[in-house]
């Protein structure tokens, strides 16, 4: 009987369990559309795979990284003037085309640079890393800040989900995603911030440090080689932590990071980093408590037993992100050994392609001045990447903003990012660690031409000593803004150099071309349409420093801009090819053939323009009045070497450190390679006498400069 009542109650459940289960799924199903639909009001990046093997081929067969849109709004959106980027820095890295997502569609963006209408210009680190969707006037509309991606395993948001982003069980291109994460991020808490007894800064004797929190029964995690501790990689507090100045090995600058090291040597035949550097000492701390971790880091770099005349960053980030040996930002990579292995000779390093990283920044001042702040920060530049050790950072910062006494502006001016810039340019080598272009950028910094205001400081990345560099103010949009206080969407840039033009800028160009530049009234429309004072003071820089990488090369490093309603202004940058020559290149302005080519007009379109302005008997009055006037104040003999020896008094007392560590040599295997050929040949490195003979030849350029800037006008017969 009993068997018998188990068997009706079975068949009941048959069919009442799976009729319940649909109810529910279908009640979860229909909850989550009325989420979708009270929540819907912008596209989402809704699917990420990083690392695609076998989830989905583009339309030429290929398995490619790839971004899926999903459009939760009750209406279609069109994609034109939206874009997609892997970098905070570039927002605008790849534009759709004039595609659109009907109402609760999705679309899919290969990430390849390949051939096909939605093929973005750039890949997906497998890495951490941000994606961004941002619209046409550069804000961001949506990101989603990818975890470690693992092959064929998408990143995204469950659906009915909006907040919460995670690893998907399985892939679903095209389709809504699951309803639930196949494995979560680590579980975050919001604990509060672990205390320091002693802040970071600069300490006469060792010091013990001690870590504490007010969370009853947790305990502090941290670590001490700049990277963010988490469970797997990081010490637990349970004493003070002991800091001296004891030496430690060279992690760090030992790191092969040139494309070309030596002109008789290659990276296989060279030593980095032979001497050791100071270092200082990074904590990062944070909470742990229940299985969850906080959600803030705090970290502190400690300095003992240092007596510097700069202000002291200490840039803080996992070092796996900047100098791992195959995936390393810093470094030359995997690519390029791969391909050297094989024979090619190439430049493709790591350090070439940015890549955005996440870390901690402290600015210990001379004044006892402290700015921190967590940052986003990329390699910055162009030829120095590949031939300079010490290279050069953008950084972003996350919370704060940077006053401009910072770099020696003005205290009031803000900014939420800047530069920490390297010497420079390898092109002139004999220049670079007499820093050439923070000379003139400061020199010219209140000229309204744009030379961005720094700072000399002592660059430290994860506590070890990196030189000395320029805490500089940040070019472009950024700073256009803070100059004028105009929103940056208002700000239109025309970089010629680079071929980057807009139809306003191309209605100037078209104006000038029309205009016949011998009659008065020519030059009087010019000057309703750029701003006169700004464009001589722009060529005047570039002449009496003799900037063989500015107008003279195609109006490199420069923007063209102008406000919304205001004038066309020059914003100039990135001076270390300065002070090397004393050729007339006004002269080259007015005598520079352009093939009849509209390109190479726009493409040297500063020079251009000089010598059409030259036609006009007015301009050349102004603009030789202008130039003996400033030969008077400004770049008079007496205030030039002035400044110059106010530069080289800052560099004197920390550049012998500088050079020392950026000495390198031969291996031992070279070495006796070349006694076994009986050559007597040493490392190319620069010595403190080289600086000091570079100074004396730049000191007498300047001395001369003044003289011989007038001289230019006397050979033009004005």
């Amino acid at each position: 009987m009993r068997k018998n009542i188990l068997s009706g109650v079975w068949r009941i459940l048959i069919i009442a369990v799976p009729l319940a289960v649909t109810a529910a799924m279908i009640y979860v199903r229909a909850s989550q559309l009325q989420a979708y639909g009270e929540k819907g009001t912008h596209l989402l990046i809704n699917e990420v795979v990083a690392d695609n093997l076998s989830t989905l081929k583009d339309g030429n067969g290929v398995y490619s990284d790839w971004i899926e849109l999903y459009n939760p709004t009750d209406h279609a959106i069109s994609l034109k003037g939206y874009y997609l980027s892997d970098s905070k820095n570039e927002l605008t890295k790849w534009a759709f085309p004039d595609v659109s997502i009907d109402s609760g569609g999705y679309l899919i963006v290969f990430c390849d640079a390949g051939e096909g209408l939605l093929h973005a210009n750039f890949s997906i680190n497998s890495d951490k890393e941000t994606i961004y969707l941002s619209d046409e006037n550069e804000n961001v509309t949506d990101s989603i800040k990818l975890e470690n991606q693992q092959c064929d395993i998408s990143y995204g948001r469950t659906f009915g989900n909006y907040d919460e982003t995670g690893f998907l069980p399985y892939c679903t291109p095209g389709a809504a995603n699951p309803s639930y994460f196949g494995s979560s991020d680590p579980a975050y808490a919001d604990w509060g911030e672990v205390c320091f007894s002693l802040d970071g800064g600069l300490y006469d004797e060792s010091i013990q440090v001690e870590l504490y929190c007010d969370i009853e029964g947790a305990a502090i995690i941290y670590t001490l080689d700049g990277s963010e501790p988490d469970i797997g990689n990081a010490y637990i507090y349970d004493r003070p932590i002991e800091i001296t100045d004891e030496g430690r090995p060279n992690q760090y600058t030992t790191k092969k990071c040139l494309v070309r090291p030596s002109s008789n040597a290659d990276n296989a035949d060279t030593v980095y980093g032979v001497n050791e550097v100071y270092k200082g000492t990074v904590i990062r701390a944070r909470i742990l408590k229940d299985a969850k971790l906080s959600s803030s880091i705090q970290t502190n770099t400690y300095f003992i037993n240092s007596d510097y005349s700069m202000p002291v960053v200490s840039l803080s980030t996992d070092p796996d992100g900047l100098f791992d040996d195959v995936e390393g930002a810093y470094v030359l990579g995997y690519t390029y050994y791969t391909m050297r292995k094989y024979g090619v000779n190439t430049t493709r390093a790591n350090s070439g392609m940015q890549k955005d990283l996440a870390g901690h920044i402290e600015i210990y001042g001379t004044d006892g001045s402290v700015f921190e702040d967590d940052v986003t920060f990329s390699i910055a530049g162009g030829s120095s990447v590949r031939t300079n050790l010490q290279k050069s950072f953008n950084v972003i910062l996350e919370n704060e903003s940077i006053s401009g006494d910072m770099f020696g502006a003005l205290a009031a001016v803000e900014y939420g990012r800047f530069t920490l810039r390297g010497p420079g340019s390898g092109v002139v080598q004999r220049n670079k660690y007499v820093y050439p272009s923070a000379f003139v950028s400061n020199y010219i910094s209140g000229e309204d031409t744009g030379g961005q205001s720094s700072r000399y400081c002592l660059l430290f990345i994860d506590g070890e000593y990196w030189g000395i560099y320029s805490l500089m103010e940040p070019k472009g949009k950024e700073y256009m803004s803070v100059l004028t206080g105009a929103s940056k969407k208002d700000i239109t840039i025309a970089a010629p150099y680079d071929d980057i033009y807009d139809d306003e800028f191309d209605a100037l160009f078209d104006g000038i071309k029309n205009h016949d530049f011998s009659k008065a009234e020519s030059y009087e429309w010019i000057k309703t349409e750029i701003d006169m004072d700004n464009y001589m003071a722009c060529v005047l820089a570039e002449a009496f420093f003799g900037n063989t990488d500015g107008i003279s090369n195609g109006d490199h490093n420069l923007y063209i801009w102008k406000e919304a309603g205001g004038l066309w202004k020059w914003q100039i940058f990135d001076f270390d090819a300065t002070m090397v020559d004393n050729e007339n290149y006004i002269r080259e302005m007015i005598e520079f053939d352009y093939l009849d080519s509209e390109h190479e007009e726009k493409k040297s379109f500063t020079s251009w323009l000089f010598g059409k302005l030259w036609e006009s008997e007015e301009f050349r009055e102004d603009f030789t009045a202008y130039v003996r006037r400033q030969c008077e104040g400004l770049y008079s003999r007496e205030n030039v070497t002035a400044a110059f020896e106010e530069h080289i008094s800052q560099l004197q007392p920390e550049i012998q450190e500088n050079l020392l560590r950026c000495e390198m040599d031969y291996t031992a295997l070279k070495k006796l390679s070349f006694w076994i050929r009986g050559i007597d040949a040493e490392y190319e490195n620069y010595t403190m006498e080289d600086w000091e003979i570079t100074v004396s030849d730049m000191r007498r350029f300047l001395e001369n400069r003044t003289k011989r800037v007038l001289e230019f006008l006397d050979e033009l017969g004005v």
